[in-house]
């Protein structure tokens, strides 16, 4: 008789093992987004009258008080008060980085 508790109860254990593992929930798997390419930033147009525009520091102003800071190669070396532009533009955070700024003169 004692074999057969020994075995009966050997057969309980690995039933209620082999149970838990069923139970247990899947394993994590890892993803891949560190590799995957960040969006791109959404571009805006905008369109004004230049109000000021600083080629050394490369800040642009429009009438309307809207203000960007323009990429080194994004504006015309030409631009001053007054000329109509159209401004390509993202958002940085807080600033608005012009990527180009064409005459509409």
């Amino acid at each position: 008789m004692k074999p057969l508790i020994v075995a009966s109860t050997l057969a309980l254990s690995a039933m209620f093992a082999a149970g838990a593992a069923m139970a247990a929930p899947p394993a994590k798997t890892t993803t891949a987004a560190s590799t995957a390419t960040p969006a791109k930033p959404k571009e805006h147009t905008a369109s004004g009258v230049v109000k000021t525009y600083d080629a050394s520091t490369h800040k642009l102003v429009l009438v309307s008080g809207q203000k960007y800071s323009v990429d080194a190669t994004g504006a015309p070396d030409s631009l001053k008060a007054g000329d109509k532009v159209e401004v390509k533009w993202i958002s940085k955070g807080k600033m608005r980085e012009a990527e180009m700024v064409t005459v509409k003169n």
